[in-house]
């Protein structure tokens, strides 16, 4: 029997973990890719969103079912990619994931126009969005990948003003590289 997200919810408010396995299934792919596209280390965002649905478990009575949950959870593994993010030290080159391909990076039915990019521009673009600090990179993802909109991406814990700053100024940042590159 398939449950639904509010089920869900609720089977893991009364204890059962069948309630998590159901969150994991429908959420942890997103997250992973979500959280790499943020700290550009696919191992590590792994382990972030295996924490995050750890942190799911212990806090699941805090959540009111009666909200979505995607952005509560997305919210989490955000924070906690960006908290990775500020303590690395070490820098992750956007090429590496470009060249390994993870599964889940790659659209298994590309549009017509994604075949006219080259290798060369996909690797620029990729390298363009790493050179953005992490909570406009975070913001985009948000944004554009997950397709929040400027109130929805909230999950940052920014005011609605301040996530529209951050994708005034990563677009204005991306321009910048891009333009260089192009001239």
């Amino acid at each position: 029997m398939e449950i639904d997200d509010k089920q869900a919810i609720l089977v893991l408010k009364t204890g059962n973990l069948e309630g998590l396995e159901h969150l994991i299934r429908s959420y942890q792919h997103g997250a992973v890719r979500m959280s790499t596209f943020i700290i550009s280390d696919v191992l590590m965002a792994e382990d972030i969103v295996q924490g995050a649905f750890l942190k799911v478990a212990e806090k699941i009575h805090q959540f009111d079912e009666q909200l979505a949950f995607k952005p509560w959870f997305y919210k989490i593994v955000v924070n906690g990619s960006i908290r990775v993010s500020k303590r690395s030290s070490r820098f992750h080159s956007y090429d590496d994931l470009v060249v390994k391909k993870p599964f889940f990076l790659t659209d298994p039915t590309p549009l017509p126009e994604a075949f006219a990019i080259t290798e060369e521009t996909k690797r620029f673009v990729w390298a363009s969005l790493g050179k953005l600090p992490v909570r406009e990179r975070a913001a985009i993802v948000l944004q554009h990948d997950e397709g929040m909109s400027e109130k929805k991406a909230n999950t940052l814990n920014r005011p609605p003003g301040m996530i529209k700053w951050h994708l005034h100024s990563a677009r204005k940042h991306r321009k910048e590289i891009l333009d260089r590159w192009l001239s």
